[in-house]
């Protein structure tokens, strides 16, 4: 059998030849739709419960949002002393837009060199030490993966910034942010004592409290019934914490108590008084304390 095989091959080289070179050309034709990825849910189907479960909780931690600020040279390339110093300038009042967490563009991108056992890292460049000839700075631009077609257009005529959000929270963003009119009793204490020591129309740094992180304006002051009374605005990102998240994946699932006093409530994830009235007062624990320190609000 084999020694047919070959003794076909030998006396029909040319059909050989052009078989051979067929089928590699189809196999090779294959290779350009060859990709290499790092993303791990290649692995893994879109309904994989482990995959969703910790899809859920990338939102539940990270809501983030971005706005890609495009720039372009209709003249030309942006690789002018002009057009350089834009993309900086953008750069840093990137950084000052509210609930702005990070910011990249051509300036700030973090270029290594190697200089004899040294590795150097710093900034794509700085305006106040751009070269006279700034094509080769160009070149290497346009020559690095990482900032192609992301960073920087093939001919250098456009550019970008993108600044990363992370939106501010709770029921004070559906009114812009607004809280109305306060007593110092009704605002959490780290927000009370920063509040009512500023001035009309001042705003704050960044406050931590126990609900999370909060920047305040004051709109307003004024004295009612003898108290002093504060109105503000804020901008507030919850922190949210793994308890908060194990709650919310509670919610997904049904259980059981034996116990004949206590019920599942599904819609809050958690156990709660089956008598309507221990609900009620449950609610109303600070109010029915009475003033008792031992039970905390």
């Amino acid at each position: 059998m084999i020694q047919s095989y070959l003794q076909w091959v030998i006396s029909h080289p040319r059909r050989v030849v052009f078989f051979t070179l067929l089928i590699v050309g189809l196999l090779a034709s294959g290779v350009l739709k060859l990709s290499f990825t790092s993303d791990f849910r290649t692995y893994f189907s879109p309904q994989n419960p482990q995959l969703q479960a910790f899809e859920a909780m990338e939102r539940t931690y990270s809501n983030q949002d971005n706005i890609y600020f495009l720039v372009q040279n209709p003249n030309g390339s942006l690789f002018t002393p002009q057009g350089l110093r834009l993309i900086e300038q953008l750069t840093e009042r990137g950084w000052q837009l509210p609930y702005s967490q990070r910011v990249d563009s051509l300036q700030n991108y973090q270029h290594t060199q190697v200089d004899g056992d040294d590795l150097l890292i710093n900034d794509f460049y700085r305006t106040e030490e751009l070269a006279e000839d700034l094509s080769g700075l160009q070149q290497l631009a346009v020559s690095l993966p990482e900032l192609l077609h992301k960073l920087i257009s093939a001919d250098g005529g456009t550019s970008g910034v993108n600044v990363r959000f992370l939106l501010p929270e709770g029921k004070s963003a559906e009114n812009g942010g607004d809280l109305g009119w306060s007593t110092r009793e009704q605002l959490v204490e780290p927000v009370a004592e920063k509040s009512f020591s500023m001035k009309i129309g001042e705003i704050s740094d960044v406050i931590s409290s126990p609900l999370g992180f909060h920047i305040i304006k004051l709109e307003e002051k004024k004295i009612e019934d003898g108290k002093d009374m504060m109105h503000l605005r804020q901008i507030f990102v919850k922190t949210t914490t793994f308890a908060d998240w194990l709650k919310e994946k509670m919610k997904d699932y049904g259980v059981v108590i034996f116990l004949h006093d206590f019920q599942w409530n599904t819609d809050e994830g958690q156990a709660e008084f089956a008598n309507a009235e221990l609900r009620e007062f449950e609610k109303n624990l600070s109010v029915n304390s009475q003033g008792d320190p031992s039970v905390f609000p």
